[in-house]
């Protein structure tokens, strides 16, 4: 999920200028690199205790992320040097069931789920009686990718996040805008907490998320707000809108601006929230392997508070925020991987999202995003974190640190999510969903 504290039009724009240099190769959108990756029933392995360097990386290649293999490479401006702080130590790999009431739900209501397709000849395919939970805990053919993509859309979250998040840009040159702000997000519909009902009012209207984003610091942007609307509804568009302190009044974006940058992070609109923030009826998904890769985690919370305090900013890091050995822990994991294309629309800025679902949660851990040529364009890294849900500890992706990498323009952009409250434990503010969640709540600004 991105956790954006707003900082940004400013510290993007230098970020951009900053950045002339052009990759030196190109890595190619290719389903034969995706299916080299190591098969989930396979038995080949890698151990706990094994070190991943720069000298010794191709031997574990077959686990190895796409993108995590162009950083090792060395055709690109961002890239993995060879310090003994990019080391990569295995760890055993650390399972943790969904919270109980989501798999009461899955259980309860998963086997009534169906696909079902939309009206039109450039639409895809929606839920047909779908309630709460996984929509498909064991997806099967036909239409495996598209039951993901849907799964993963609907995946856990809680009805109420919201934290305190800091903000990195860093261009070419590892100049580094920090920034800082809240983030609340609200699920209205489709909800799995104890102690919440599945729909509250503004889901009965069709929405299912709402996140705004609250801008604190740099001066310059205080009181910047962000509030994105996604309705339930896979044919119906999206809602952005931004207060402007400047002007005193909040503007809606343009729906059809989904690939302008997010509050001008290197994030697009369409990233938002749990990483499908588009209209699910436009876009489709197929099934690029079912693998075993290694990926980043941290055992709980306090684990990433030293990791946020000890990236890499001093000369010129190849590799700015990499997660040091001894920061959180690269599990070997399951995941599908999944490729999510557009419908129909030949000029929209991802041709392919290449999206790494965990198999036990249905979370994204990994990305890769390719341009219109089918070019390698970003890469972002989420580090699913554990957290305390009802007494269990689970995983939580929407609570996870995050930096996705522009691998073209030569700059990144990461978060850092902390004081995070979950439901009952969050802000009275956010609590008052009825006065914060709706555009209606930005006019209060300022006042």
């Amino acid at each position: 999920m991105i956790q954006l504290s707003g900082y940004v039009l400013f510290a993007v724009l230098t970020a951009f200028i900053a950045c002339p240099s052009i990759s030196r190769a190109q890595v190619k959108f290719d389903p034969q690199t995706y299916q080299a990756l190591a098969g989930a029933d396979s038995s080949v392995t890698i151990a706990p205790g094994t070190k991943i360097t720069l000298q010794n990386w191709t031997r574990y290649k077959q686990f190895l992320p796409i993108g995590l293999q162009a950083f090792y490479s060395g055709k690109y401006h961002w890239h993995i040097g060879g310090e003994p702080e990019y080391t990569i130590t295995v760890a055993p790999t650390m399972h943790l069931p969904l919270p109980k009431k989501v798999i009461e739900d899955t259980e309860k209501n998963s086997g009534q789920v169906s696909l079902d397709k939309l009206p039109g000849e450039q639409t895809g395919y929606f839920l047909k009686n779908y309630v709460a939970g996984l929509a498909f805990p064991h997806p099967e053919e036909p239409n495996i990718g598209v039951k993901i993509m849907l799964t993963t859309w609907l995946s856990y979250t809680p009805f109420l996040l919201d934290y305190v998040t800091s903000t990195l840009a860093i261009d070419s040159y590892n100049n580094v805008t920090p920034g800082i702000g809240t983030y609340t997000q609200w699920r209205f519909s489709h909800v799995s907490d104890p102690g919440y009902p599945i729909s509250v009012p503004y889901g009965d209207g069709g929405y299912l998320f709402a996140a705004r984003s609250d801008s604190l610091a740099p001066e310059q942007i205080k009181y910047t707000v962000y509030l994105n609307t996604q309705p339930y509804d896979p044919m119906k568009a999206q809602e952005a809108y931004v207060y402007l302190p400047s002007l005193r009044r909040s503007l809606r974006l343009s729906t059809a601006a989904r690939c302008s940058p997010f509050a001008g992070t290197d994030w697009v609109q369409d990233d938002d929230d749990e990483g499908f923030f588009f209209q699910m009826g436009k876009f489709t998904a197929r099934l690029l392997g079912y693998k075993k890769v290694l990926l980043h985690y941290f055992p709980d919370r306090q684990a990433y508070i030293p990791y946020s305090k000890a990236f890499v900013t001093n000369g010129a890091s190849p590799l700015p925020l990499w997660v040091r050995d001894g920061f959180g822990s690269w599990q070997l994991r399951t995941v599908y991987i999944l490729d999510v294309t557009p419908l129909a629309d030949p000029h929209y800025c991802y041709r392919h999202k290449v999206a790494y679902i965990d198999a036990d949660t249905f979370y994204r851990t990994f990305e890769e995003m390719y341009d219109n040529v089918e070019n390698l364009w970003k890469v972002n890294i989420m580090h699913d974190t554990a957290e305390i849900i009802g007494g269990q500890k689970t995983w939580v992706m929407s609570v996870d640190p995050e930096t996705v990498f522009d691998m073209q323009n030569n700059h990144c952009t990461a978060s850092f999510p902390a004081e995070v409250g979950i439901d009952a434990s969050a802000r009275p503010d956010a609590q008052r969903w009825e006065s914060s969640a709706s555009p209606g709540a930005l006019s209060q600004i300022m006042k």
